[in-house]
């Protein structure tokens, strides 16, 4: 895949189980190798993957709020839940499945691993620049704006520090919108959102900065997906977890350049499927995520949103 091709895979974090975003640099891709990672933990040692929700369903404001400084509602206690819609939006799409058929299937070449690995950035491996445009919207009469052009740079600098082990920069533009009919933003609103204000889609990851109302912090638009290069395609982020030190961008970004969750192989696909990800690591870089480097985990164990380390 050549640089003016889809949008690479590419560098980033492992979040709590959540996602890898990683090491290498290869087209559109299941590909996936963590850079850091954070070991997931849970006070119920026989917890398997399998009891685990998939979805506990929409999440309020105020519990987004209090899952940020760290509190766990009692109600949300002991439920695996899905702070990314990213895969599921996917799956409702009905365009593609992950299992089936007698291995896993994949997106692409770049699911080979010889392949695959022969992008892993070097020391001489020069840096890819991608760019990346913020629609941060705001009231009609321009109170109460999702950030500030601070919080704008400060979260560019966090995803380009996320991003530098794998030789990837982000050039960020931004657009401030007054439309209070997005400010707080409902799924059923994407198409219009998106069709009135993206900008030069073609050539520029959106990020649209909006409150979402659907109980979840963050969406992408895999690179597969034919919506990715269009007005259709993007990131919806939750403005509470947007800005300085926040991570929940860096895991949208890796789904847009091609990357699975980590918990791929454990919580997204049957358990008796072709691409059920094996706890020992054998067969780890052609099921589940598609990297042998990251340890199969269930979705969500420590009940922590992507950003939360």
């Amino acid at each position: 895949m050549s640089r003016t091709g889809l949008l690479w895979s590419g560098a980033g974090v492992a979040f709590i189980g959540i996602l890898t975003v990683a090491g290498v640099r290869a087209g559109p891709s299941g590909a996936s190798m963590a850079i850091r990672s954070v070991s997931p933990q849970t006070t119920d040692p026989a917890l398997s993957a399998w009891q685990l929700p998939a979805d506990a369903g929409a999440v309020s404001d105020l519990d987004k709020v209090n899952l940020r400084a760290g509190i766990v509602p009692l109600a949300l206690l002991g439920q695996g839940i899905e702070w990314c819609n990213t895969q599921r939006k996917w799956e409702a799409k009905g365009l593609g499945g992950v299992a089936g058929g007698p291995a896993c299937l994949t997106q692409g070449t770049c699911d080979v691993p010889a392949v695959r690995d022969s992008w892993i950035p070097g020391s001489s491996t020069p840096v890819l620049s991608l760019n990346i445009h913020f629609n941060v919207f705001a009231n009609n009469d321009g109170s109460n704006p999702a950030a500030t052009q601070a919080d704008v740079d400060a979260q560019v600098a966090t995803l380009n520090s996320d991003f530098a082990p794998s030789k990837i920069q982000f050039c960020a533009t931004t657009t401030f919108i007054n439309d209070s009919a997005y400010r707080s933003f409902a799924d059923a609103e994407e198409f219009a959102m998106k069709s009135s204000y993206a900008n030069n889609a073609s050539t520029k990851l959106n990020v649209y900065v909006v409150n979402i109302e659907g109980g979840y912090l963050g969406v992408g638009t895999f690179p597969w997906d034919p919506d990715a290069l269009t007005n259709l395609g993007g990131i919806i982020i939750e403005d509470d977890y947007f800005g300085a030190g926040q991570g929940t961008l860096t895991h949208e970004v890796g789904h847009c350049i091609g990357l699975w969750h980590t918990h791929h192989g454990v919580s997204e696909v049957p358990q008796c499927s072709a691409c059920w990800e094996r706890a020992d690591g054998l067969d780890g870089d052609t099921t589940g995520d598609f990297a042998s480097d990251t340890a199969p985990t269930p979705v969500n164990l420590r009940l922590c949103p992507p950003g939360r380390h």
